[in-house]
């Protein structure tokens, strides 16, 4: 099975590039997704690309809020929670045409400044 990379960003296509990674992006179009966890969203994207996509999410826990999957809207407020525990959650799922398999890691640490 030949994989790629779906996604619309092209920053994102350009970084995966620079560490390596053997694939080849391939723009598809954005898609509402399911306000739902990290692992499910990247599981419904690479679903709804197809056979040979992988697709990634990110989300990020801070201790007294609600962020998730919204991390997206509020990095330029993050400064306002300086010196709280975090984790930063990522979802890769692969679609091989039978499977969704997800992949997921995290990264514990606390806010600080930039």
């Amino acid at each position: 099975m030949q994989y790629f990379l779906a996604t619309s960003n092209r920053v994102k296509i350009h970084e995966y590039n620079l560490y390596g990674l053997p694939y080849e992006g391939k723009a598809v179009p954005d898609e509402p997704e399911p306000y739902s966890s990290v692992e499910e969203i990247a599981a419904y994207k690479s679903f709804k690309a197809g056979a040979g996509a992988i697709c990634e999410d990110t989300s990020l826990w801070i201790e007294g809020a609600d962020v998730g999957v919204l991390v997206k809207y509020l990095e330029h407020d993050l400064y306002e929670y300086i010196g709280r525990r975090t984790s930063f959650i990522v979802a890769l799922s692969a679609n091989d045409g039978i499977l969704n398999r997800v992949f997921r890691a995290q990264v514990d640490g606390v806010i600080v400044e930039n």
